[in-house]
């Protein structure tokens, strides 16, 4: 038992996280198992999407709202041609909007490192019950 408090504080669990793993016997586990994930996932979504794209969320709504749906376009279409076609604006319009994007998060889509944390950090706010305002 004192194994599985242990990881689940590794795994960023705190109290929470003990006392959900402290209630769980082996009979218990696979209770343990199938909510430790959505409980993990609530707990950094927050923080992941704060660390990532935390500047980007403090802008004006409607700059914000524009860069977070060209960002989300931009993983969805593949392409500037096709994000631009499916947003109804010119490829060099795409193409500063992912400019101001790396202006406020120091994140390019066009380095592999930066693209991933953009990528999960607005999966993970797009999978909040209540996105930010």
């Amino acid at each position: 038992m004192a194994q599985t408090i242990q990881s689940v504080a590794v795994l960023g669990g705190g109290f929470m996280g003990a006392r959900i793993a402290e209630s769980a016997s082996l009979a218990g586990l696979p209770v343990l198992i199938r909510e430790l994930p959505e409980f993990l996932a609530a707990a950094r979504t927050n923080r992941v999407m704060n660390n990532v794209l935390g500047p980007l969320l403090n802008t004006a709504a409607e700059e914000r709202d524009l860069l977070l749906e060209t960002l989300e376009t931009y993983f969805t279409a593949g392409s500037i041609a096709e994000v631009a076609k499916r947003l109804f604006c010119h490829r060099n319009t795409v193409r500063h909007r992912l400019s101001r994007i790396e202006d406020l998060t120091g994140r390019s889509v066009d380095n592999p490192s930066g693209a991933v944390e953009l990528y999960i950090a607005i999966q993970s706010m797009l999978r909040l019950p209540n996105p930010p305002d």
